[in-house]
């Protein structure tokens, strides 16, 4: 069993990428801010009372997100709602360049929206490989032990994800937009 300042230590290191986790897994906030904490705070009663079994296969940060990635399935599972999917991103990046016009920044956002309802729209293992891959930056070796997958698995998953998602934004692209005709000739 943990000391309280173990606790407290492990906690206040992990407290933010176990939030973050379960609300872009937990589609960025369709859910209840009640549901999140719970979830959070379920997986952190379970790293206290598991710690102890903690075998160092792996870094904590991901045996916690482990235990993040089962308490999620738990909460879909309860709801009958394992079919949901898993989510990415609340906020398109911060722009890199500060001299951008309005327009151009207006831009930006709408592709990034267009491009996280796209990654929301993924089945759900491959979404959750994307978060855990992209957002939280986990090699392909750590996510599969999060997911509970090989490694190749892992890649796999990640790069079909990653073709589907090109397939669908060359779909989009290349559809007429039927409120605003596109131009043939560039603006004068």
């Amino acid at each position: 069993m943990m000391t309280s300042e173990e606790f407290r230590a492990l906690y206040e290191e992990h407290f933010e990428a176990v939030s973050a986790f379960v609300y872009h897994c937990m589609g960025g906030g369709r859910y209840g801010w009640n549901d999140l904490d719970d979830i959070v705070q379920r997986v952190f009663i379970k790293v206290a009372q598991n710690y102890g079994r903690f075998r160092g296969q792996s870094s904590v940060r991901t045996w916690i997100l482990a235990i993040a990635r089962n308490e999620i399935a738990s909460f879909f599972r309860a709801r009958r709602r394992i079919h949901q999917e898993l989510s990415v991103g609340t906020a398109p990046p911060e722009s890199r360049n500060t001299a951008e016009s309005a327009e151009d920044e207006a831009i930006h956002r709408d592709e990034w929206m267009r491009l996280r309802a796209l990654v929301w729209a993924l089945p759900m293992p491959m979404r959750a490989v994307v978060v855990l891959r992209i957002y939280h930056g986990l090699t392909s070796s750590d996510a599969g032990q999060v997911m509970g997958w090989s490694a190749a698995r892992v890649r796999v998953t990640y790069h079909r994800a990653l073709r589907r998602l090109r397939r669908q934004v060359e779909a989009v692209d290349s559809s007429p937009c039927p409120s605003e005709a596109r131009p043939s000739e560039p603006w004068p």
